[in-house]
């Protein structure tokens, strides 16, 4: 009120206040654009620069992913003599640049080592999330105790969601499934209190949605990604996007639609080549190969697997890709060899879904290759590690291949199996022989979510896909999922057949 009337400069309070207030709203509330207009106005009123309120705007600005405004505060805060590097070291993990954020996180963190602010829980988080990325599991998770305990003596509720990010990408990429959908199952409370939380939100769904598929726990897959794409885009998280996008391409592909599931695939690497995520292309380009190579299309997936780099043992699902492609060509000698590879990175950086993945390869190199014996064994301890965290569409989408070591596992003696391996085994066995193997559970009634309605008034309109996307504000590759998503719950092919559908299930087209 007192930035909104008269005239001339403000009172001293309302800078103390403004200086006061702004740490509550941008680390607990969320509520980044009104520090921003907040500041924006009380520098027009003063014609000022000050430090302290260029430094909560820098914040701000960080976590609405305004990266080139917020460097802009940032220089003016430097020419204070101030120091930013936490600030720096946030906004080069939001740019997945891992290495110099925990260099700056860690100068920080040098030199106010008796701090006990919500600062230090974002230094230890940017901390965490870099241990992450170098595989250092048990470093990150002491950084994010660290966190926690700050975050919560400050009741930074925003900073606690963001720890669950980065505790769940952390337990997701050390394939401990169960913990990771702990994390985000705690973050998303966090999250609810809030609108602002929104964005978080996505990032926790995108997470969730690959966790569910991967455990094939689909049920309300379709429900997560419609909350979780729309806003994807914008967050700029790389591993948000990458378990988003390529959880949504592979439900897509299980529903048999493979061309949606490329286009949501394109979607992604538009994203990564605009905002230059080198990590998001590679990911999703291997995601594309191996979505072609199952889908009949090996020639195809070559043709991708030989414009990217060279397979080596720091991107694990790149390598594995190949891997995969040389099984496909009967290419024995060079798939074990890429394959051991795989196994000694997997088990060397504590990667359990990456190694139950490089087991069940070797099981089928094994098995190709005439060393039955061998094969039962990779098998075997696939299945116990996959036993624990819950992996399944990890054996399911090998395809003909692993079904039948599968009938021959649970042929064997029953000592030659262990109980957790003999348990997944034929629930996997059971899986495959369901009418529908697809797993898509069948509806007596159709339900509509709040997009979905949208979608279908909008289309009663006459609205083209380019004009859909523009309404709703989402990227036409989106578009197009909610669109075979709908045509698949009333059974219908094209719009025409939709629109009378619903009007048939006696629901509004308004």
């Amino acid at each position: 009120m007192l930035l909104e009337s008269g005239f001339g400069p403000t009172p001293p309070v309302v800078r103390e206040r403004l200086v006061q207030i702004g740490p509550a709203l941008i680390f607990r509330d969320a509520q980044h654009l009104s520090v921003i207009k907040l500041s924006d106005r009380w520098e027009r009123r003063n014609g000022l620069i000050d430090a302290a309120i260029d430094d909560l705007t820098s914040w701000a600005l960080i976590f609405r992913r305004e990266a080139a405004a917020a460097r802009a505060r940032l220089n003016r805060i430097d020419g204070e003599n101030l120091s930013t590097a936490l600030h720096r070291s946030v906004l080069h993990a939001l740019e997945d640049d891992f290495a110099s954020a925990n260099a700056l996180s860690s100068e920080w963190i040098d030199r106010n080592r008796d701090c006990r602010s919500y600062l230090m829980g974002v230094a230890k988080t940017v901390q965490a999330f870099s241990e992450r990325c170098t595989d250092r599991f048990d470093l990150a998770h002491l950084a994010l105790r660290d966190a926690t305990e700050l975050f919560g003596e400050s009741q930074s509720t925003y900073a606690m969601a963001w720890v669950h990010v980065v505790g769940a990408v952390t337990d997701l990429q050390a394939g401990r499934y169960r913990s990771a959908l702990a994390r985000v199952e705690r973050g998303l409370q966090e999250c609810a209190s809030q609108p602002t939380f929104r964005p978080v939100r996505a990032i926790l769904r995108s997470i969730e949605a690959f966790l569910r598929y991967e455990r094939n726990e689909v049920s309300r897959l379709r429900e997560i990604l419609s909350e979780a794409l729309p806003a994807l885009a914008d967050q700029g998280v790389v591993d948000a996007l990458v378990l988003g996008y390529t959880a949504a391409a592979r439900e897509r592909a299980d529903a048999l639609d493979i061309g949606t599931a490329l286009d949501i695939l394109a979607e992604g690497e538009q994203i990564s080549l605009h905002q230059h995520y080198p990590r998001l292309t590679l990911a999703l380009r291997t995601e594309r190969g191996l979505l072609l190579l199952r889908s009949g299309a090996p020639a195809q997936a070559r043709a991708i697997a030989e414009a990217l780099p060279a397979p080596t043992q720091a991107n694990l699902g790149h390598l594995l890709f190949c891997v995969r492609l040389e099984i496909g060509d009967g290419n024995g000698a060079a798939s074990r060899d890429l394959n051991a590879l795989a196994l000694s990175a997997s088990r060397q950086r504590g990667r359990s879904a990456r190694l139950c993945e490089a087991l069940t390869l070797q099981a089928i190199i094994d098995e190709q290759s005439g060393r039955p014996k061998l094969a039962m064994a990779a098998l075997s301890e696939a299945l116990e590690i996959g036993h624990v965290e819950g992996y399944t569409r990890l054996f399911v989408d090998e395809g003909s291949a692993i079904h039948a070591l599968l009938d021959r596992f649970l042929a064997l003696p029953n000592p030659a199996r262990s109980r957790p391996a003999d348990f997944l085994a034929r629930k996997l066995s059971a899986r495959t022989r369901q009418t529908g193997e697809k797993g898509r559970e069948s509806r007596t009634t159709v339900s509509l979510n709040k997009r979905e309605r949208q979608i279908i008034a909008l289309l009663n309109e006459g609205l083209s896909n380019t004009q859909l996307a523009e309404r709703c504000f989402i990227s036409q590759g989106t578009v197009k999922w909610y669109l075979h998503h709908l045509f698949e719950k009333f059974g219908v092919g094209n719009r025409t057949s939709l629109l009378r559908a619903v009007r048939d299930a006696g629901m509004s087209l308004s």
